[in-house]
């Protein structure tokens, strides 16, 4: 089999090849985080269980805890990995107005309605979309 994809073949070999290699810059960014990691996670945590069924977006995770981008989509995919976020199968609009998906904790999302106004990680949120509803 071809090392390449062509449109002739019959099937694209999606588990047969390694991935592909890290960039020196890439290797060396995954082995600083490690130490942070644990407690990067658990802010995340917090926060979204802070959040209570009302749940949060990346993008409000990263305005709460002054988070990248880059380093929370990780550490939340690795959350809902672990059992510990919830993919709701909802979405709000982001500052940019694109849909993005919440998450609630899985230990949480009963038990706190909503993110109380006070506190400290939480924010207002914009409205909920359903997965049906369409942006503006």
């Amino acid at each position: 089999m071809s090392d390449y994809y062509s449109p002739a073949s019959e099937t694209l070999p999606l588990f047969e090849a390694p991935p592909p290699p890290r960039s020196a810059n890439s290797a060396a960014a995954a082995k600083a985080i490690v130490p942070r990691a644990r407690s990067i996670r658990g802010s995340i945590l917090a926060h979204v269980r802070d959040c209570g069924a009302a749940g949060a977006t990346d993008q409000e995770i990263c305005a709460a805890l002054g988070i990248d981008g880059s380093t929370v989509r990780p550490a939340r995919l690795a959350l809902v990995r672990r059992g510990l976020l919830i993919d709701t199968g909802r979405d709000r609009l982001t500052k940019a107005q694109n849909l993005a998906r919440i998450h609630v904790a899985a230990s949480e999302a009963a038990s706190q309605p909503s993110c109380a106004a006070g506190s400290p990680s939480a924010g207002a949120h914009p409205p909920e979309l359903s997965p049906s509803t369409t942006a503006p």
